[in-house]
């Protein structure tokens, strides 16, 4: 099921809520200061916390269309996020009804972020919190959600692999599967912010020259029929890179979400390649064109050497693999 479909793991019964609840949760909740909002907007590991801006209702329509206003407006139905820097401001905002996230506090993120990397094998479990080393394959962080009566984060979908923990509160989550497999970048048309769009569009014609920017449209931006679900306190809800989501609260609370990522393996190989070209002189010339130096013809006689290169590169037994992926990063440390 990981990186193929959403599972929802919840409580059917009643009666055994509250057990539900404390047994998943619990202990959770008081790593996250029994979920305290100013004690978890003060303890972030976040530079930064983002407000999301309620939307202003009856907005002109020609109004938001306008490069000049899309800035200074939320327009219906986008979010307007806001970066403050600190904790006092983020949570007087939200004490007025805009939702606010961050980083989880740093032992809460290094504990999930390492044990889920682990387990899933991500990245091959590789590690580092500090996120200064050259070999960790893995990554991650744990975002916090405080939520506030009736925002609805509309359709978007990520490039992480997501796991969602309803720590206070309930929403309700939609699904549509999407038509793009291991995106490079999220698509979020969500957000007012129209400098996000370029980059998003580039990396999603890498797949499909067809893609349109917006809300998933089936069948050229999604697949099949969508599905929603109520997520509850004690509630754990998984979703893969990709899948389209749209997010209603029901009752404010608490929820975090731990987003992993990992080198791809076009990364690995680019990376592995490039460092064995640098052992050519030929390929370490700088691009000369000029009337004694013909760019072009060099690189032509460069890329024709390629194809032997890459055989050196793989080995005469397939040993390659094991160079670019050596023994000591195929495990966790």
């Amino acid at each position: 099921m990981f990186r193929k479909q959403a599972v929802h793991v919840t409580c059917n019964i009643p009666s055994q809520d509250q057990i539900h609840r404390r047994t998943r949760v619990g202990l959770l909740c008081k790593e996250m200061y029994d979920l305290d909002p100013a004690r978890i907007l003060q303890e972030t590991s976040s530079e930064n916390i983002f407000v999301w801006l309620k939307t202003l209702e009856n907005v002109d329509a020609d109004a938001n269309r306008s490069k000049k206003n899309y800035r200074n407006v939320a327009t219906n139905g986008l979010i307007r996020s806001i970066e403050v820097a600190d904790a006092d401001t983020a949570l007087a905002l939200h004490s007025v009804g805009h939702a606010t996230y961050c980083r989880a506090p740093p032992k809460v993120e290094q504990n999930l972020v390492a044990s889920l990397l682990r387990g899933t094998g991500m990245g091959c479990g590789q590690y580092d919190p500090s996120g200064e080393s050259n070999i960790s394959l893995g990554r991650g962080e744990v975002e916090t959600f405080i939520s506030t009566s009736g925002h609805v984060t509309d359709w978007h979908y990520d490039f992480q692999e997501n796991f969602t923990i309803q720590l206070s509160g309930t929403k309700r989550w939609s699904f549509m599967q999407g038509t793009i497999v291991d995106p490079l970048r999220g698509c979020t048309p969500h957000y007012a912010a129209p400098e996000a769009v370029e980059s998003q569009l580039k990396a999603a014609y890498l797949f499909d020259r067809k893609f349109v920017f917006g809300k998933p449209n089936p069948p050229v931006t999604a697949r099949g029929e969508g599905q929603s679900i109520l997520v509850k306190p004690g509630d754990v809800l998984y979703f893969p890179a990709g899948m389209w989501h749209k997010v209603e609260v029901i009752e404010p609370g608490v929820s975090i979400n731990i987003s992993l990522m990992a080198t791809n393996y076009a990364c690995a190989i680019s990376q592995a390649i490039y460092h064995f070209l640098y052992k050519d002189p030929r390929f370490r010339q700088p691009i000369i064109n000029s009337s004694t130096d013909n760019a072009i013809e060099h690189l032509q006689k460069l890329m024709t050497d390629l194809p032997g290169i890459m055989q050196q590169l793989s080995g005469r037994n397939g040993e390659g693999a094991q160079y670019i992926l050596p023994p000591a990063l195929q495990f966790p440390p």
